[in-house]
């Protein structure tokens, strides 16, 4: 497949290091506002630049990845608009940004396959989790289900639950890495060096959601398995309850589920 990336930021670049890491069959190209700096992220990520949007042939790629923040998205759809593309395929990565609003945009492109996606930063090194609406065209769906495969895990995801899974996965990294590193400052704290403590995590973080995912057993049962009356693990147990940890996720998940609902 011929395909551009619009937009190469975080995201934007991440997709496209997990494309090419074994890429021989897709040729990917990618377009940033800036000459300057696409000149040198083309390099970087090992892809072709692109820098016109109004200047697209019809057929020219048969997938275009749109990765601009939300405030962007309705002039880059204005000059995609400007050309005939065919049956390319529309992706967009914009979290909140509705398939029916994209659509809308493109009044001279009528019956594009519009598709949304929510990979996450993981994508990098092959393991992004990527949400992707469900597409009434099977074949397109199995052809874009498995270039995503590259980057990591895929779900199908009704298009109603797409703010839920941008918390979920999209989002999730960073409050992931919070949570650790807030731990990795408490076990330097109490003599450890540095990097012990975060391969000692990391290890134990990954080791444990692993065991899990082996289980039919709850979180919670594992839990109360380990935090036994009287020993060391319910000690800050209690302290995560006496200061609200539950309703502070709680909280947090809420208002990041809300921005995505009301860009």
């Amino acid at each position: 497949m011929k395909i551009l990336f619009i937009g190469l930021g975080h995201m934007g670049s991440a997709l496209i290091k997990g494309i090419n890491r074994e890429n021989n069959e897709h040729q990917v190209y990618g377009y940033h506002y800036d000459d300057n700096k696409l000149k040198i992220l083309a390099k970087e990520l090992n892809i072709k630049p692109f820098n016109d949007l109004t200047k697209i042939k019809k057929q020219e790629f048969d997938v275009i990845f749109l990765g601009v923040r939300v405030p962007v998205m309705p002039e880059v759809i204005k000059n995609l608009d400007k050309n005939d593309l065919g049956k390319t395929i529309i992706i967009s990565m914009a979290s909140g940004y509705a398939i029916q609003k994209i659509s809308s945009g493109f009044s001279n492109n009528k019956n594009l396959t519009i598709i949304r996606i929510m990979p996450n930063i993981n994508a990098n090194y092959q393991r992004s989790t990527t949400g992707i609406t469900l597409i009434e065209d099977k074949k397109i769906e199995t052809n874009i289900v498995k270039l995503l495969e590259k980057c990591g895990s895929v779900f199908l995801i009704n298009e109603e639950e797409f703010s839920n899974f941008t918390i979920a996965a999209g989002c999730m990294p960073a409050y992931a890495l919070t949570y650790v590193n807030e731990f990795q400052k408490a076990v330097i704290a109490n003599g450890m060096d540095s990097q012990k403590a975060k391969e000692i995590l990391i290890d134990t973080f990954i080791q444990t959601l692993e065991s899990w995912k082996l289980t039919q057993n709850s979180a919670e049962s594992i839990i109360n398995a380990i935090s036994v009356s009287g020993g060391v693990t319910i000690e800050a147990l209690k302290v995560f309850k006496k200061n609200n940890l539950e309703k502070t996720i709680a909280e947090a998940y809420e208002a990041a589920i809300h921005k995505d609902k009301n860009h």
